[in-house]
């Protein structure tokens, strides 16, 4: 049995008994899931006595979930073109975004309900340099393992 940070995600997959169906149908409603839920703490808050209701703040509510959204997508892409990319990698990606979007999620929340607008503009640089780390993670993935991946006899 090979070494879990020597095998790939398309060996995990396969180890795993993970079809090609199932694959997609998590990389299809995986995505959707956040943003519903998303939408619907956001309208349960905003439709509380004790929120002001200003537009910022469903905004910042709100923003954990592309976010999330944008983590699980390139999870899918990396389980349906990527094979060759390490398992170490998706691993390393889902422990990042679930992490660092759960704080978005608390960060936002608290944002929303005590801070300020002031507040939101932080906030707001968070989530975009968030949005970037994982974008640039997305770009390196692909061109270091889309390219082997090209390059297998079919």
């Amino acid at each position: 049995m090979p070494c879990w940070s020597s095998i790939t995600v398309g060996e995990a997959n396969e180890r795993d008994r993970r079809s090609r169906s199932c694959l997609w149908a998590r990389a299809v409603f995986m995505p959707m899931l956040f943003l519903g839920m998303a939408l619907y703490m956001a309208s349960s808050l905003y439709r509380g006595p004790t929120v002001r209701r200003e537009p910022w703040r469903l905004l910042v509510e709100l923003a954990w979930a592309p976010y999330m959204t944008l983590g699980e997508v390139i999870t899918g892409y990396m389980n349906l073109s990527l094979p060759l990319a390490p398992n170490a990698a998706r691993g390393a990606l889902l422990v990042f975004y679930s992490v660092s979007g759960v704080v978005l999620m608390v960060l936002g929340f608290v944002v929303a309900i005590y801070g300020h607008a002031s507040a939101a503009v932080a906030f707001a640089f968070a989530f975009a340099f968030g949005v970037a780390l994982l974008l640039a993670f997305w770009v390196w993935v692909d061109r270091a393992y889309r390219a082997a991946h090209d390059h297998l006899p079919r």
